[in-house]
């Protein structure tokens, strides 16, 4: 998994503009190794990424980071996606830069002992990515919270019916 995040973040495409990105990167593992993944790659490294970002809020200017899995076709494989999503480009490289700083140079050896060895699990040449998506902000839909909109339907469903004379 290894990534030369030192320049290749600095290329965005011009196309893409200022505007919202998504960063993606996906891997399969085998089945069997699934619970490894959760407690030491998920687990470990979710808390540990937490409990940073608790601490240096302004640094990580992501909106949101996730991560999924389902299993392969084949019956003995997972696939494994992660994203981090931003608001803009700027953010992005904001927190790709950040990302340099804590993995390179005096940082590294302290970064890579907190660090689960995800290649130790990964089916070697199954990993896509990293990948940057931008937004087709024309197609865009904003949807309200759930339950504000399960309140507002219900409202509308109740006027419906004193219409009808329900």
């Amino acid at each position: 998994m290894a990534i030369n995040r030192s320049t290749w973040f600095d290329s965005i495409p011009e196309e893409f503009g200022e505007g919202p990105l998504v960063f993606t990167y996906s891997w399969k593992i085998r089945k069997q190794d699934h619970d490894k993944m959760m407690q030491f790659g998920i687990g470990r490294i979710g808390a540990w990424g937490m409990d940073t970002q608790r601490a240096h809020p302004l640094e990580h200017l992501y909106s949101r980071t996730r991560s999924w899995f389902a299993p392969d076709a084949d019956g003995e494989t997972e696939m494994w996606w992660f994203m981090d999503e931003y608001d803009s480009a700027e953010a992005f490289r904001h927190m790709q830069r950040l990302v340099v700083e804590r993995f390179t140079g005096d940082h590294a050896q302290e970064q890579d002992a907190r660090h689960f060895d995800l290649e130790s699990i990964m089916i070697p040449g199954s990993a896509q990515g990293p990948t940057l998506f931008s937004e087709n902000a024309e197609v865009r839909i904003e949807f309200e919270p759930y339950k504000i909109r399960a309140a507002a339907l219900a409202r509308a469903e109740a006027a419906q019916s004193d219409t009808r004379g329900e």
